[in-house]
């Protein structure tokens, strides 16, 4: 079998295809590891995320055993009880 010598054009259409493929390859890799950053930053925010859930059901309990239950308007600081239906007064001897 004889052997072919491609010509310097041909050489020079293979070489930049090559390095095509080897800047494709790095930055496929980069990706990758930004994937892998990014799943360990959201496994972290959600960690944190159900911390302050966690805290934001506890001081709502706390605060609606002491105050009962209402609204709070953050950007007055006021909170306004709900109306507690007037009840009959009781009736002496019950």
């Amino acid at each position: 079998m004889s052997e072919i010598t491609f010509s310097e054009e041909e050489k020079k259409e293979l070489a930049e295809l090559q390095q095509k493929f080897n800047a494709i390859t790095v930055q496929l890799g980069q990706i990758q590891i930004e994937k892998v950053d990014i799943d360990d930053r959201e496994k972290e925010l959600m960690k944190v995320f159900v911390e302050a859930r966690t805290t934001s059901k506890d001081i709502a309990t706390k605060l609606s055993e002491k105050y009962g239950s209402g609204t709070f308007n953050p950007d007055t600081g006021i909170f306004t009880p709900d109306e507690v239906p007037n009840q009959a007064p009781p009736q002496e001897g019950q």
